[in-house]
């Protein structure tokens, strides 16, 4: 009927119904540009409004003023990928959005190191009118991590991968049931149809993927979305000594099992 279909074509701007959380490299990108296929998600870049106090001080409704129109069988999901360790963030987030829900996006520490690593030498190289002081350029990888043979806890790149630790700020706002938690390796390299099988239940869409839509790309090594240039996604990688991966794997280990036991998701990691 008439009424029926101007109901279906109704838009309205609402807060983000889930916030795509990671932490920088950890691999969000790729799942983002994945979810922008389906017919009922409607991606919103992050304005950082939980982050700058600028944006947060001109309230919820300048915020949701900001949100692209959707149609009533339509959710917004808000990358906000890099916000997972800001403190002030969760608690921001609870009072104005409380029935929000969360994906989590993360990698093994070690490889977030090594692609950040990668990634921030490829920036400074490319700015190198940068007032920036960057050590990726003047060091390896491991002179960073380990200094005469024993971790190096001042090197930024160590802090980011504790994600436990931000995980637990996260937890005292919201309950461990408005997180998917997933390892990005898991879309990427073993089975991405499972991976968004179990986040369309999450997220209460219809399922529109199928095995069909993926292909494996050698050049980047990984499952690749048929309508999505992944070709230079993710790649690189450093051939570290064999002492130091077994240094910081072991540093890692408690950090990681803190995060199995708050998410209730084990990786293999």
């Amino acid at each position: 009927s008439e009424e029926e279909n101007v109901a279906v074509n109704e838009t309205e701007q609402r807060l983000p119904n889930f916030y795509i959380l990671g932490v920088r490299q950890t691999g969000a990108e790729v799942l983002t540009k994945i979810l922008e296929l389906h017919p009922q998600v409607v991606i919103a870049k992050s304005f950082e409004f939980f982050r700058r106090e600028d944006r947060y001080n001109l309230g919820i409704e300048w915020y949701r003023s900001q949100m692209p129109l959707l149609k009533p069988n339509q959710i917004l999901i808000e990358d906000a990928n890099d916000l997972l360790i800001e403190s002030k963030v969760p608690p921001r987030i609870l009072v104005t959005n409380p029935s929000a829900s969360f994906i989590l996006v993360l990698c093994h520490p070690l490889k977030r190191i090594i692609l950040d690593y990668l990634h921030i030498r490829e920036f400074a190289q490319q700015n190198p009118s940068s007032e920036y002081n960057f050590q990726e350029i003047a060091l390896n990888l491991t002179d960073l991590l380990l200094k005469n043979d024993v971790i190096n806890y001042a090197y930024p790149g160590l802090y980011r991968s504790k994600y436990s630790k931000f995980f637990k700020m996260w937890l005292d706002n919201y309950s461990v049931n408005n997180f998917f938690v997933v390892d990005s390796d898991d879309l990427l390299m073993k089975s991405p149809i499972d991976v968004l099988d179990k986040l369309q239940d999450f997220l209460g869409i219809s399922n529109s993927f199928a095995p069909v839509d993926f292909v494996y790309n050698d050049t980047s090594s990984q499952w690749c979305h048929t309508e999505i240039n992944c070709s230079n996604m993710r790649q690189g990688s450093i051939d570290l000594p064999e002492d130091t991966v077994q240094t910081i794997k072991a540093y890692f280990k408690a950090y990681n099992q803190e995060l199995y036991d708050y998410s209730r998701v084990t990786f293999d990691w």
